[in-house]
C-alpha cells in the first residue's frame, strides 16, 4: 500500500470536452459558499497540444472533476466552462498555460431562463421546490427545510435563482425561530435550510487542532493540523448597536384596515436560539450598559386575507427582530483558517476547532476554551498548489462562523482565572528577585522592579476592563506586600 503524506491529493478525473488533463494541470481551486447557489472551480492548465485552439472552446463545454484526499471518498463535480483567461506561451514556445473558470451546470443554464408565475396559498418551500424542478431542471438532490405559513406570491419575470432568493428572504421557520434561511450548493447537492438547523443537527466532520510547534518546515504536521488562523474581527459594539442586537421594536401596518400595531423593547432578540457556542457573544456588563439604547425599528406592511393569514400567520413581523440579531451574531464571529486538505470538508458542514491561547509569560500553551468549539463552515476553498510547492500541496481554506463563544463571560470564571494567573506571576517574580539579590546584580534588580510595575499595571487593566474593583485591590496588595517583604528581608 502506497504511503501518503498530509496534503497529498489523488485526482481520478479532470476532463475538458473529453480531453484528459489530470496530469498536466498546475493549480486547482474549488469554491463552495453558503452565500451562493453554485460551485465555482478555477483550473490552471499546462497545455502542450493547444487543446483550446484545436477544440475551439467557446464556453459551456462540460468539465468532469473527481478528487480526494487519502483515506476519503472521491467527490465528483460536473461543471461547464464559463471563461478562459490569462493565456500565455511558455518560454520554449512549445506549450500554453491558461486559466479556466468553471461553474455548476445549473448556475450556467439558469442565466437565460425566466420565471413568470403566481402562487396562491402555498408555503415558500413548496414554491422553491417547484422552481428548482421545473425551471432549473436539476437532477441533483435538494435537501429542503419546511417553512411556516401559506402565501400568495407573484414572480414578476425573475431568473430562477433570483426568484428563489426573493422567497428565501421572506421565509420563516416554525421550528427554528432565527429563520435565517440559506439556499446553497455543496458537494452533496442543493440545500434550503436555516443556519440554526445546521447547528442543531451538529454533523461534525472532523476536529482541527492548532499546534504551537508547527513551523515553516511543516515537519511532523498531521492531517488535522491548523496551519494558520486569522480572526478579522472578534467583536464590534458599534455594529451590534446599529443592527439592533441589544434592543428592537417593530411596527405593522394593515393597508386594508389602516390598523397600526406597535411592539416595543424586545431585549436580547435572539435569546434561546441555537448557535455554535454554548455561551454568550457579549458580556453581561456590556448588555447592561447598553440596555437603555433606543431600539432599532422595523416597519412591515401586512394584509387582511383571513383565509390564509399571510404575513401574520407566517410570523414575519414577530421573527424579524430575531432574524436581525441572529444574523449580526453570525456575521460577527468569523474565523479564517487554513488546514491540511481534506475532501470531506464542505460548505454547510461543521468542524470542531481547538485553538491555543497566546500568552507571552506562559511556558506551556493552553487551550483557548472561549474561542474554541464547534463551527459552521460558511466558505470552503479546496486549494491545490503547483507541483513542487514547499509544504502540503493540498490545503483547505475555511471561513468559519459560530455566533457565540463556548463559555459565557461570567465574573466568577474571570476572577478565578485572574487569581490563578496572578499566583503564577508572583511566584516567578519572587524567584527572580531572590536570584538577583543573592548575586547582587543591581541591573537585574532594576529590571525586576520594572517587571513588577508592568505586571501590576497589566493586572489593573484586565481588572478595570471587567469591573472587578475588589479583585484589583486584592491583587495590588498581595503583589506589593510580597515584593516589599522579599526586598526588605534581603536588605536586613
Amino acid at each position: 500500500m502506497a504511503a501518503y503524506n498530509p496534503g497529498d491529493i489523488l485526482v481520478a478525473e479532470l476532463t475538458i470536452k473529453g480531453a484528459d488533463f489530470k496530469r498536466t494541470f498546475l493549480t486547482l481551486d474549488v469554491y463552495e459558499s453558503l452565500a451562493t447557489p453554485g460551485i465555482i472551480v478555477k483550473i490552471a492548465i499546462l497545455d502542450p497540444e493547444d487543446f483550446i485552439g484545436n477544440a475551439k472552446i467557446g464556453g459551456g463545454e462540460e468539465v468532469s472533476l473527481a478528487f480526494k484526499s487519502p483515506g476519503s471518498d472521491f467527490i465528483t463535480y460536473k461543471l461547464v466552462i464559463n471563461s478562459i483567461n490569462n493565456v500565455q506561451s511558455t518560454q520554449s514556445m512549445k506549450a500554453k498555460t491558461y486559466n479556466i473558470t468553471c461553474c455548476s451546470k445549473e448556475a450556467h443554464t439558469a442565466r437565460d431562463k425566466y420565471v413568470s408565475k403566481s402562487y396562491e396559498k402555498t408555503p415558500f418551500h413548496t414554491m422553491i421546490k417547484n422552481i428548482f424542478e421545473e425551471f432549473i431542471g436539476s437532477k441533483k438532490t435538494l435537501n429542503i427545510e419546511e417553512t411556516k405559513g401559506m402565501h400568495n406570491f407573484i414572480v414578476p419575470k425573475l431568473k430562477p435563482f433570483q426568484a428563489i432568493d426573493a422567497m428565501r428572504r421572506r421565509s420563516t421557520s416554525s421550528e427554528n425561530t432565527s429563520g435565517s434561511f440559506l439556499f446553497f450548493e455543496n458537494q452533496d447537492g442543493y440545500h434550503f435550510t436555516t443556519i440554526e438547523k445546521i447547528f442543531k443537527d451538529k454533523n461534525i466532520i472532523k476536529t482541527l487542532v492548532q499546534n504551537a510547534a508547527t513551523g515553516s518546515d511543516f515537519l511532523g504536521v498531521k492531517g488535522n493540523a491548523i496551519l494558520s488562523v486569522d480572526i478579522p474581527e472578534q467583536m464590534s459594539t458599534s455594529k451590534s448597536i446599529s443592527q439592533g442586537y441589544f434592543n428592537q421594536s417593530y411596527r405593522t401596518f394593515n393597508m386594508q384596515t389602516n390598523e397600526y400595531k406597535i411592539k416595543d423593547n424586545i431585549k436580547d432578540p435572539d435569546k434561546g436560539t441555537t448557535k455554535g457556542g454554548t455561551g454568550e457573544r457579549l458580556s453581561s456588563a456590556l448588555k447592561q450598559l447598553h440596555s437603555d439604547l433606543a431600539a432599532k425599528i422595523s416597519v412591515m406592511p401586512v394584509n387582511n386575507h383571513k383565509d390564509i393569514g399571510l404575513n401574520q400567520k407566517s410570523g414575519i413581523p414577530e421573527q424579524s427582530p430575531v432574524q436581525i440579531a441572529y444574523a449580526d451574531s453570525i456575521a460577527s464571529s468569523k474565523i479564517n483558517l487554513s488546514t491540511i486538505g481534506d475532501s470531506k470538508l464542505k460548505a454547510g458542514g461543521m468542524v470542531t476547532v481547538n485553538l491555543l491561547k497566546k500568552i507571552a509569560l506562559s511556558t506551556m500553551p493552553t487551550a483557548d476554551v472561549t474561542l474554541s468549539g464547534d463551527f459552521l463552515i460558511f466558505n470552503c476553498r479546496h486549494k491545490v498548489n503547483p507541483p513542487g510547492t514547499v509544504g502540503p500541496r493540498y490545503t483547505c481554506e475555511l471561513q468559519l462562523v459560530k455566533g457565540a463563544y463556548e463559555e459565557s463571560f461570567s465574573w466568577q470564571k474571570e476572577l478565578l482565572d485572574l487569581i490563578l494567573n496572578g499566583l503564577l506571576l508572583m511566584l516567578s517574580i519572587v524567584v527572580m528577585a531572590k536570584k538577583a539579590i543573592k548575586t547582587k546584580q543591581n541591573q537585574v534588580v532594576f529590571k525586576f522592579v520594572l517587571l513588577v510595575n508592568m505586571t501590576i499595571r497589566k493586572i489593573f487593566l484586565i481588572v478595570n476592563y471587567h469591573g472587578l474593583y475588589l479583585c484589583r485591590l486584592l491583587v495590588d496588595c498581595l503583589v506589593a506586600l510580597d515584593v516589599a517583604a522579599q526586598v526588605q528581608h534581603q536588605l536586613d
